[in-house]
């Protein structure tokens, strides 16, 4: 039993240890237009990639499907997060489309990418959900938030090993693999 939880432990290490090294590859951050936001304002997130390795990479700065899958989101003050919706499927995503987004960073190099929303007070029809609250809505995706006030925003982007985007490369091509995590931006929506 200790030799299983011992090797458990080293494969846990490894992974850990891989992804911080290729972590450290990219490297991600995030401004917004404004610092504060009232109901009906459009709102708008720029998120850079700045390749910070010897090595190009080979990056698709819309990785997810959902662009609220792009930020963490929490209230600054109890540090809870906010509750992400996706109405209905998963969109259907052209890969062959999205591998022409696909972008290769030599060392230094950056590119940046908006993401765009606008604060309201209700969800859109389309979400086929009627409550009322405080809202960001993105493409195809919102976040709930629970009052007004400070909140703290992250951007986060992970690609992984097997991206469907990979096949529609060219030959010798592949995404760059790992995670990566601003620091954070503080907004206040009243």
């Amino acid at each position: 039993m200790n030799r299983i939880l011992l090797a458990l432990k080293c494969v846990w290490w490894a992974c850990a240890f891989a992804t911080a090294c290729q972590a450290s590859d990219i490297e991600v951050s995030i401004t917004s237009d404004k610092r504060g936001y009232r109901v009906g304002d459009n709102i708008s997130f720029t998120i850079t990639y700045v390749n910070t390795s010897k090595n190009a990479k080979t990056i698709l700065p819309q990785a997810e499907s959902y662009p609220v899958d792009a930020f963490t989101v929490e209230k600054t003050d109890n540090k809870k997060p906010v509750e992400k919706l996706r109405p209905g499927e998963t969109p259907s995503v052209v890969w062959e489309a999205r591998a022409r987004s696909a972008v290769t960073l030599k060392p230094g190099q950056k590119t940046t990418r908006k993401v765009m929303g606008e604060v309201r007070a209700q969800l859109p029809m389309w979400f086929e959900d009627s409550r009322q609250g405080l809202f960001i809505i993105f493409p195809a995706s919102a976040v709930s938030l629970p009052q007004s006030g400070q909140y703290t925003i992250r951007a986060i982007f992970h690609s992984s090993p097997g991206h469907p985007v990979n096949r529609y490369l060219p030959p010798h091509s592949k995404l760059w693999r790992g995670d990566a995590i601003s620091d954070p931006i503080i907004i206040t929506i009243d």
